[in-house]
Formats: C-alpha cells, structure tokens, sequence
C-alpha cells in the first residue's frame, strides 16, 4: 500500500470523526432502551455522545488501536466509526431487534400464540457481500463457526467493491422454523467478525418453498403475484431508494409489465399453467438472466422449488435478514388464502411519496402474520427514512479535501 493510499484511509477516519463531534451537539438527552449489543455491567447510556463512548471502551482489543491495518486490507478505524454511529442511532431511537425477538422465541422467555414463521414454510438466504479477505478464508471461518452448519460460499461477478474487498455470496442450506432464524442470527455474527461491508450492488435474497418437497399450486402463485403487484409501492418503502421502482438492473419491477392493476389481474389469470404464469410476470429471452431479475422471481421454481425474492438490499445484520425472511414468508403465507382486489392500490407513484403510509401492508397481512413482524414494518420505514435524511444532510456539509 503507498503513502497516498493510506493518507487518504486516515483522512476519512477524521472526517467522520469530525462529523460525529458536529452532530453531538445536536442531540439531545433520551431515553434508550436495553440492547443486545451491550453488556448488564454497563451503565444505560443517556445520550447519543454517551452511547458512542460505551460502545468505543466496549470494542475487542484485536483492533489495537491503529487507524490503518495491513492484515485486513481497509481502515479499521472509520469501519468502527460508521459502526459505532450505527448502534449509537439503534439504541437512541428504540428500534426492534428481530433477532433478539427470535433468541426470545427460542429460550421459551417469549411466548406467543402464533409461530414467528410459517409451519408449512421452508427458506433460504443469500447474503451478497464484500470482505477483506480472500474466499478460502470466509469458507473457513462459516465451515468452524457453530450454528451455521451447512453454510456454504461462492464468487459473486455481479457484485463490484472496492478494492481490496472481494465480492462473495454466502448461501444457506434449506432452514425452517426459529432454528432456521438462530442459524442466520450466527451466520450474521460470523460475517461481523470477519468485518465484512456491503455495496449498492449487493442484495439479500430470500428463496420461499413448502415442507417436504410440497407441490406449489398454480392458483395460489397467482393469488401471489396479484398481491405483489398491488402491493409493491409499499413493500418498496422497506428497501433501500437504489432498489425501489424499476431502478435496479437486479430486481425488476413487476408493476411496470402491466398498464393498470386490472391488467394485471386479467394477464395472470388468463394463465392456464405455471410455465404460462412464468412467462407473464418474468419475461426474458435468457432464463438463466434476463429471465429471473424480477423482485419476485418464480423462475427459481423450476431449479429449486421456491419463489424468490430478490428486491432486498445487501446487508449482514441479523435484524434486516429476519424481518427479510418474515416478511417473504407471511407475504406467501397470506397469498395463499387472501387476495388484494383494491385497484386504487396499484399506483407506481406510491414510490416517490416518501411519507406514504405502510398501513395497508400492515392491515393485509395482521390477520395470520406473527407480531414482531408488525412491530418491525413501521420501524423499518422510519429508519430507512431517517437514513435518507441524515444522508442528504451530509452532502450538504462541505467535506475535507484529499490531496
């Protein structure tokens, strides 16, 4: 690595360190909320400034202090910046922590009247990411880590990161249940420590098929793709802004192959078989490609037996990949006995009006959906909101010049 290289490295450590110190008096007290992330011994922090000095004395003593580490490749320090702003903004704004709902569900602490998945559903995750290291390593860290037995990695070419991060997707074997959701919760863990980053150009997909190889009825994958199409201007509110509408080259809008919701309607039922219902909602000349680059993709139907959801952004945190999971499979679960027959629903426009309400969602799917994913639909969205907030915010700050 050259002087310019790591220059540049230490200039951004003490950009978004001055950017934090600026935001500090910004703040002000709050009350905060138990996490996870912190130990019992630790004081409850009463600020954001306060938070961020907790989580920095709390930090492993393998990072050593050094802005700049040769072993893995990127700046340590401004990893553990943006991580520490992260958590310091989790726990001031009382956000809901799926995974620790889900380790709840598994100790028997919490209880409740409905499974947190459903008993007839199977899935499986496909986390796209970048890490400093090369793929032997990843493979054997996910190979000798315990609760991710049958994880397994690959290359990604459809990923770009920087160097000298490499791109690599991590594949889940078949999960079910909350156990399946503990194996993704250390599958999470594994990829932290191996500090791990995402990219716009990464995705979290999640594939959805039936227990015991269970044969998928064509009218209910058409009750599935109607309701996706009247429903994906809210779902959209629950992805990040690159991967909303018909923005992404990756995850297609299924909106934008039909005029109006009655079209649709007509299109998919006019199917008579599911080859037919493929060819409506997942046109393409190359069914290897082209073909299943949908946000709801029933080409995997074909080569897995599962319908695929392929609209979620890239990310490592346990909490976004269970509400992914819940999220996909409710939907499906929903589907299979109810049907969204409100035309006014189906309005591409819905994207672009960031103060759209996600109730409709909610109300469709509360009448069998499990709550933690109730809870965590609306905080989604005020996060995802917030984001883009702070985001906008920081352009606006003028930033420091790298020679």
């Amino acid at each position: 690595f050259n002087i310019s290289f790591i220059g540049a490295k230490i200039c951004n450590a003490l950009q978004l360190r001055e950017e934090m110190l600026m935001n500090r008096s910004m703040h002000h007290q709050v009350h905060i909320l138990s996490s996870p992330h912190r130990s019992s011994k630790q004081p409850k922090p009463t600020s954001i400034c306060h938070a961020e000095h907790i989580y920095w004395t709390s930090l492993p003593p393998r990072t050593g202090g050094r802005l700049f580490s040769q072993e893995r490749g990127f700046n340590v320090a401004g990893h553990q910046l943006q991580t520490a702003r992260k958590v310091a903004c989790k726990w001031a704004r009382n956000d809901v922590d799926l995974s620790l709902s889900v380790a709840e569900r598994a100790s028997g602490v919490k209880a409740a009247d409905r499974p947190i998945v459903p008993t007839w559903a199977t899935y499986g995750v496909e986390m796209e990411l970048c890490y400093p290291c090369d793929m032997e390593a990843v493979q054997q860290h996910f190979e000798g880590a315990e609760g991710v037995f049958g994880w397994n990695t690959k290359v990604d070419v459809s990923v770009k990161c920087r160097p000298p991060c490499k791109a690599c997707e991590v594949n889940s074997p078949i999960l079910s249940g909350v156990e399946g959701l503990l194996s993704v919760r250390s599958a999470c863990s594994v990829a932290a420590h191996l500090c791990c980053r995402t990219c716009k150009t990464g995705a979290v997909h999640v594939h959805i098929g039936i227990q015991d190889g269970g044969v998928w009825e064509l009218q209910h994958l058409k009750q599935l793709a109607i309701n996706f199409c009247a429903m994906e201007p809210l779902i959209d509110r629950l992805v990040p802004p690159s991967r909303r509408f018909d923005q992404n080259l990756y995850a297609k809008s299924l909106c934008q192959l039909f005029p109006s919701f009655q079209d649709a309607v007509l299109a998919i039922n006019e199917a008579q078989s599911i080859d037919q219902l493929i060819k409506t909602i997942n046109p393409g000349t190359d069914p290897d490609k082209g073909g299943r680059r949908y946000k709801l993709n029933f080409r995997a139907l074909h080569k897995y037996n599962t319908v695929e959801w392929r609209l979620f952004g890239g990310s490592a945190n346990a909490s976004k990949i269970t509400g992914c999971v819940l999220l996909a499979t409710w939907f499906v679960h929903r589907s299979r006995s109810a049907m969204v027959s409100s035309p006014e629903m189906y309005n591409p426009q819905l994207r672009y009006n960031s103060q759209g309400s996600c109730h409709a969602l909610v109300d469709f799917l509360k009448p069998d959906c499990c709550d933690e994913l109730l809870e965590w639909i609306p905080f989604r969205v005020r996060g995802l909101e917030q984001q883009e907030q702070n985001n906008s915010s920081l352009h606006d700050k003028p930033r420091l010049k790298q020679e």
